[in-house]
C-alpha cells in the first residue's frame, strides 16, 4: 500500500474515526483504526464492539487534489502511531 495524502485531511480523518477506538480493550485490534486504500479513495474505519465510523477521502475535494493511491492495500495501525504520524 503506497499513497500521498494532504496532512489536514489525514489527520482530521484519524481524529473523527478515533472516536470508537478501544484503549483499553482485551481485542488487540480494536485498538487500531482500519486503512484501506483503492484506486479512487482512502476509507479508514475503526470499531467498538457494535459502534463503527468509517471515513472515506476521495481523490479530490471540491476539485482539490487530495489523495494520490499508488499501490492499493489494507492495514490496521496503532492509533497511537498514526496520531504520531500526524504530528510530522
Amino acid at each position: 500500500m503506497e499513497f500521498i495524502i494532504n496532512k489536514e485531511c489525514f489527520n482530521k480523518a484519524i481524529t473523527d474515526v478515533s472516536h470508537a477506538v478501544s484503549i483499553k480493550t482485551p481485542i488487540p485490534i480494536l485498538s487500531g483504526i482500519k486503512i484501506v486504500a483503492n484506486s479512487d479513495c482512502l476509507t479508514l474505519l475503526s470499531s467498538i464492539s457494535d459502534f463503527v465510523i468509517e471515513k472515506n477521502i476521495p481523490l479530490t475535494i471540491d476539485g482539490v487534489k487530495e489523495l494520490e493511491v499508488y499501490e492499493k492495500g489494507t492495514v490496521v495501525l496503532s492509533t497511537k502511531y498514526l496520531s504520531r504520524i500526524g504530528k510530522w
